[in-house]
């Protein structure tokens, strides 16, 4: 077992975001891809996806400052402006730019180079690239930009994580859009044809359209529910109906990734209570006909994206795993829930996605399941074995000091970390980890260090969540 942990990690999927210093709607933007993709620093106890992201606004020995070998897939974000023409340092930019997408050209299979333009100049910065795949910001309104921006780049990545067939622009992937006929059967076809205008091939699958006369209803639901995406368009009729929750019901049961819409419009007697534990967002819809179902497509596809990101992630993990541990655990798309427990599975371990559930839902859980461990990969990872009691307080009466302080040698190689950000996140990490481990934590810096990060109140959250009594949390300023 030590002999595997010594290995060297290998992600499913990195992402490099390029941009010129003076462009400060790239660092805009990549402040908020960051958010979308890896972790949201401000808000540690919400679920992200969890995908590496760096930060590189120095085009010196730009080849080499991204590491290739340190995931399966790498994805090159280059945001294009004006400035990387007028810039003294313009003709490195465009000499270590070409070698980066003359690189991804040669390694396909690997790698995607996807070039962004924030304004009409951006085209000035090279005629040698391919930019027949550049998104066009500027052709969006203000307010669609950073929307547009999450929803392409949240598709670019899953092509690179689902085993894609004869056309690069289009996902596998089939939504499955459970809806009640009674109220919901307007919005379901609303959703589909957005889906079909969008043209990335995922296939919306509803039972009315897509099950012809004669075929057996309930095999055909259950078949596509198990290779889908589900989306739930959960309306005031929605918890009412048997069909609706046979149809959640399965697709739990399943481990699918699963997108609740909240298109309730005047109320319900009872709401199902297993709709819930997954990603939810409200349907919108202005009088004059407009609706934010781009942005439920939005969150399918994020959710597509973090289930496979996911998948891929556990399948490195279990290469930690002996045999045995290997057999005994199970590896969940969403925390578990008491649902989880009812499938009368003997799993000795249950593996789920960070950030670690609180005490008072892992107390219901363990009620249940007294002898069955429930933790997160980074949990797991500081075990030795499934034959040692997982020792959840196993730093407890110690004392471990924190400090945060930037690395002006990151800058030099060509890293800017935007206000500190990877670093707040890596403070946050390790301080989330050491409370609920048992640790008593010093902080022996100064909590107003940056005024964008409230590390008192956010690791206020992370206890009054953890809820564990040993803890002690002293700042000395």
């Amino acid at each position: 077992m030590t002999s595997n942990l010594l290995r060297i990690m290998i992600y499913p999927l990195n992402i490099y975001i390029l941009w010129h210093p003076d462009n400060y709607q790239g660092l805009s933007y990549a402040k908020t891809i960051f958010s979308t993709f890896s972790r949201e620093v401000q808000h540690p106890l919400q679920r992200g996806i969890g995908i590496p992201t760096y930060f590189i606004s120095n085009p010196e020995n730009l080849i080499k400052t991204i590491n290739w070998e340190e995931s399966e897939q790498t994805c090159i974000l280059f945001f294009m402006d004006e400035h990387m023409t007028i810039d003294d340092a313009s003709q490195k930019w465009e000499q270590e730019v070409l070698k980066v997408h003359d690189y991804c050209s040669k390694n396909r299979q690997t790698t995607l180079f996807y070039p962004i333009a924030t304004n009409k100049n951006a085209s000035q910065f090279s005629t040698k690239l391919n930019l027949n795949n550049r998104l066009n910001l500027y052709d969006f309104e203000e307010e669609e930009k950073e929307d547009e921006l999450l929803l392409q780049i949240a598709f670019k990545l899953s092509t690179r994580l689902y085993p894609l067939q004869t056309n690069e622009r289009e996902l596998p992937v089939t939504v499955f859009v459970s809806h009640a006929r009674q109220d919901g059967s307007t919005l379901a076809l609303m959703v589909k044809d957005a889906i079909d205008q969008l043209k990335f091939g995922l296939q919306p699958f509803i039972d009315v359209v897509d099950i012809g006369k004669g075929e057996n209803f309930e095999t055909e639901i259950t078949a596509s529910i198990t290779e889908s995406i589900f989306l739930i368009l959960d309306t005031d009729e929605y918890s009412s109906r048997e069909w609706c929750i046979k149809e959640v019901l399965y697709a739990k049961n399943n481990n699918r990734p699963i997108i609740h819409v909240n298109a309730v419009k005047y109320g319900t007697k009872r709401i199902f209570p297993y709709l819930g534990n997954v990603p939810s967002i409200k349907l919108k819809i202005t009088e004059t006909g407009n609706s934010n179902v781009r942005a439920i497509i939005a969150t399918v596809l994020l959710e597509t994206l973090r289930y496979k990101y996911h998948q891929h992630l556990n399948q490195e993990t279990i290469l930690f795993l002996d045999k045995k541990q290997a057999v005994s655990s199970e590896h969940l798309a969403l925390p578990p829930e008491l649902l989880t427990l009812s499938k009368g599975d003997k799993k000795q371990l249950i593996i789920y996605p960070d950030p670690p559930l609180g005490n008072e839902e892992l107390s219901i859980l363990r009620a249940q399941k007294p002898n069955t461990e429930f933790v997160t990969p980074m949990l797991y990872s500081s075990q030795n074995s499934l034959e040692e009691k997982f020792e959840k307080h196993f730093l407890e009466n110690r004392m471990i000091g924190l400090s945060i302080s930037e690395n002006p040698e990151l800058a030099k190689e060509g890293y800017l970390l935007f206000d500190h950000l990877h670093l707040q996140d890596a403070l946050v990490e390790i301080s989330r980890y050491l409370l609920i481990s048992g640790a008593n934590c010093v902080y022996g810096g100064d909590i107003n260090y940056s005024k964008e990060l409230n590390f008192i109140f956010i690791v206020n959250k992370i206890i009054t969540t953890v809820n564990f009594l040993i803890i002690a949390f002293k700042s000395h300023i």
